[in-house]
């Protein structure tokens, strides 16, 4: 059967997206959407639950005739990565919505259609009383783009579904059944600044960036890995005496600018020519990206032979893919991604997503990155670690899922396996016997400025995810 229309459930959807793109959502900026939710459910006389984590849960009773079904849960994740066409833009700040052909984009940031596109869902099904559904359990989580921390938080006693559908995927016609699991990582680097110099501050704008997950194998160039492979360069030319580094937004962000403050012996004009032959499209990997250098006073700077070991050693550090799985292909296995750099008083700070599909292959990651801190005098901290989501080779909900697919869209859906983390693993782990499936409408470029979601898909995903909860009662 073709995909039916519910044209004011389709409104609301993208009503409850713009509402929630006001309010400012980047990751530990939890009170504001949480307090957005809670008034929701209390305006509708829904029964919420609030927890310390900022998670919130709103039930909602069957529709007529369904009342002795087993509940379902659906869920998706409160936070964004927000992130900026450069540095300046406040972080603390909601997202201007802009139309541009089928997509929604924003203005001057990412989007925020991850997963604000599947809390827009959950809000249309909550709100709408003519929809046919078996009990709803919504399950709203926080800071799942830091390490999954409000899921691991979160007491699912209060949940009786042993369903589960997650709507935090961003490809349409993709039913995903397995992902990797994954940890954050920030290393404390010493870097001491005792000389007062005047110097240069050199800036990279303009890299594509990506999600540090589905996208670390393209081979997109991290804006502070390259920043730094090439201050090493210059410590072969003339002495370099580090005063500051900063890149990046989010760790599981692949960082679109960077910026170095240092003293070089170089002249400006000599400086800004070896950055113009150095810096080059084929360098950058895209088009569009440029540096700017302009002279800066009053720097203070670690010692030159210091330096260069520090920059060697942020060098040193492993970075993107590591290994890939043997039997599905073009899926790292393992991977890690350097997402923000920043200079704290007498340190330099690096934080790291991890990932993947093997608990023991991070695990080993995890002391790697604490030895290699460790040996240059630092420290590694280690957090928000969460399982790997394994395949099941039976699923009920799998099943009903690809039924209804083939019936709507008269064609089969592809069942994956994905490198990205999806809080489904967390909640396998604590509530026994889950049967868990994500997916979502097609949004692309995500945690990127080019973020941009399909409307037609959004609309379309949304049809099947009312398609799949009738099934669900019958």
């Amino acid at each position: 059967m073709p995909l039916e229309k519910n044209a004011p459930a389709e409104g609301k959807v993208l009503s409850f997206f713009e509402q929630i793109s006001k309010i400012p959502r980047r990751s530990f900026l939890t009170a504001p959407i949480a307090d957005y939710l809670c008034d929701f459910a209390r305006a509708r006389g829904l029964w919420f639950y609030r927890d310390g984590a900022d998670n919130v849960i709103i039930k909602k009773d069957a529709s007529r005739g369904a009342e002795k079904r087993n509940a379902v849960i659906l869920q998706a994740h409160t936070d964004m990565v927000l992130v900026t066409k450069d540095a300046s833009v406040e972080q603390d700040r909601g997202v201007k919505l802009l139309k541009k052909g089928d997509f929604l984009i924003a203005e001057g940031t990412s989007l925020g259609g991850d997963d604000g596109i599947g809390m827009a869902y959950i809000l249309a099904i909550l709100d709408d009383k003519d929809l046919v559904h078996p009990p709803i359990e919504a399950v709203f989580t926080s800071n799942e783009e830091v390490g999954l921390l409000g899921a691991a938080a979160l007491d699912c006693s209060a949940l009786s579904g042993r369903m589960l559908i997650n709507l935090d995927s961003d490809t349409e016609g993709i039913f995903t059944v397995g992902c990797a699991g994954g940890s954050g990582a920030r290393l404390s680097l010493p870097l001491k600044r005792p000389i007062e110099e005047k110097g240069y501050t050199l800036t990279l704008l303009g890299l594509p960036g990506g999600h540090s997950g589905t996208e670390i194998a393209k081979g997109i160039k991290n804006a502070s890995l390259l920043l730094v492979a090439f201050l090493k360069e210059l410590c072969e030319k003339a002495p370099l005496r580090l005063a500051a580094l900063s890149g990046g937004e989010a760790s599981n962000a692949i960082p679109t600018f960077a910026t170095a403050s240092f003293f070089s012996s170089l002249t400006f004009d000599k400086l800004n020519e070896i950055c113009k032959q150095y810096f080059t499209k084929d360098t950058f990997g895209c088009e569009g990206a440029r540096f700017s250098l302009a002279r800066s006073d009053t720097l203070f700077c670690a010692a030159e032979e210091e330096s260069r070991a520090t920059i060697e050693h942020i060098l040193s550090l492993p970075n993107g893919v590591l290994a890939m799985e043997k039997d599905l292909i073009a899926t790292p296995e393992t991977s890690l991604n350097l997402g923000i750099i920043k200079t704290e008083k007498d340190a330099l700070s690096l934080s790291y997503s991890l990932r993947s599909s093997k608990n023991e292959k991070r695990a080993a990651l995890e002391k790697k990155l604490e030895s290699d801190a460790l040996r240059f005098g630092g420290t590694a901290h280690l957090d928000g670690a969460y399982p790997a989501w394994e395949f099941k080779e039976r699923s009920a909900l799998r099943d009903a899922c690809l039924k209804a697919y083939h019936e709507a869209y008269g064609s089969e859906a592809t069942v994956e396996v994905i490198h990205a983390g999806l809080e489904c693993g967390i909640f396998a782990d604590k509530i026994p016997g889950l049967d868990a499936v994500s997916f979502g409408p097609t949004n692309m470029d995500i945690h990127t400025v080019d973020e941009r979601l399909s409307l037609s898909s959004a609309a379309r995903t949304f049809r099947l995810l009312l398609g799949i909860l009738k099934t669900l009662t019958e």
